[in-house]
């Protein structure tokens, strides 16, 4: 939700920005965007392809201009763009496969430069196609939003030969919630860092406004309606993997803990919990690769056990470090007893302190107090927990 909203704000910024910024962060041309919608259909369907133009400092829709969609060189189509800018264009998708177009604008009507073409994915598949859905931000791309727009935004390791590997017996959908006007960094990246060219679907600026979850969740949605084996969604966010699993595909979390403080920590248990014991937390894309490919098992309670441990040491280290200050007292003293229990069905972890006050004792549940979540106890580990599936 974070990214999302960082997202909507910044893009906002840019249409107020000078077309220089817009060339660098939106991959606009001579003051022009122009964005595409990559499709995926059923054999048999008609569907809708789009071109957007926009222009200016402000970024506004520009009526009036012929856009001509190209098919391995010859002309398919044209159409001239509406008061929002948007000119479609009909396409019979007849057989299974990836059609790309290329889309430009004719030079009637610009009294400079025009700006380059875009292409445009048609994904035909039938209706028993597997499918994995993939996230971008955080998934993906190892930068954050500021490198994404003006920097040089990295790939995660390890992550294009996990796709390249999936792309050969899945039809991957880059799923993000980025806007749409991104259209063209985007499929720009993905190309330039060796990624699958897979049909990447964007949000619309007013579809965020509901949040990431249920923009995803809608979306997911009517994709089911035409596509049955929805797989594996992969994603960075709880909300990436609760609108995975409300649409019955099994989420696979990239959870990433390091620099988190002992409250954020418990924060992360506490939401892990909205997901079922099926979803896969993993820690990187080779665990990723395991779990679909080798069919390993990172199931969320382990994610939570680990979680939890590391919360407790961090928060051990807190106390500690008045104690180590103070001149008087052996080392030992301070340390404290650690145990790890069962009570009442529940996995707990508990602290104490000799002469330190009360023991710090926390469950399933982020609370100062003893609030619970039931979870199946187990011994705490680091190791994956591999089952045949």
């Amino acid at each position: 939700m974070r990214a999302a909203a960082m997202a909507f704000l910044l893009v906002g910024g840019l249409c107020l920005a000078g077309c220089g910024l817009q060339q660098l962060a939106l991959g606009a041309q001579q003051g022009y965007l122009l964005t595409t919608q990559d499709v995926l259909t059923l054999p048999g369907k008609q569907v809708p392809l789009e071109a957007q133009l926009r222009h200016g400092d402000f970024l506004q829709d520009k009526p009036g201009y012929v856009a001509r969609f190209y098919q391995a060189g010859q002309l398919l189509a044209a159409a001239e763009t509406d008061d929002d800018g948007v000119a479609t264009v009909w396409f019979d998708a007849k057989i299974p496969g990836d059609t790309l177009l290329s889309v430009d604008f004719s030079p009637n009507g610009f009294s400079s430069q025009r700006p380059g073409p875009a292409d445009l994915l048609i994904a035909c598949r039938p209706a028993q196609t597997p499918i994995v859905i993939v996230d971008l931000d955080g998934t993906l791309v190892a930068s954050g939003p500021m490198e994404v727009l003006l920097g040089d935004p990295q790939p995660m390791e390890h992550a294009r030969q996990v796709m390249q590997r999936l792309a050969g017996q899945y039809t991957i959908l880059y799923l993000t919630s980025r806007p749409e006007m991104l259209g063209p960094r985007t499929k720009s990246w993905l190309n330039q860092q060796g990624f699958p060219r897979c049909p990447v679907l964007l949000a619309e600026i007013s579809s965020l406004l509901a949040g990431q979850e249920k923009y995803k969740t809608a979306r997911i949605g009517r994709i089911r309606q035409d596509f049955s084996q929805l797989r594996y969604g992969i994603g960075n966010d709880i909300a990436d993997a609760t609108a995975y699993q409300a649409s019955g595909l099994t989420p696979i979390l990239l959870l990433d803990a390091k620099g988190k403080k002992p409250d954020q920590l418990w924060e992360l248990v506490r939401r892990l919990q909205q997901l079922d014991e099926s979803a896969q937390v993993v820690k990187d894309w080779r665990q990723v690769e395991q779990v679909i490919f080798e069919k390993a098992s990172f199931p969320r309670s382990a994610a939570q056990r680990e979680l939890m441990e590391l919360a407790g040491r961090l928060e051990m280290q807190q106390a500690e470090a008045p104690s180590s200050q103070a001149a008087s007292g052996p080392a030992s003293a301070s340390r404290p007893a650690e145990s790890c229990k069962v009570e009442g069905g529940m996995a707990t972890l508990s602290f104490a302190w000799p002469c330190s006050g009360p023991a710090v004792a926390r469950t399933m549940g982020h609370s100062h107090a003893n609030n619970s979540v039931a979870m199946p106890p187990a011994p705490i580990s680091t190791a994956p927990n591999r089952s045949d599936r």
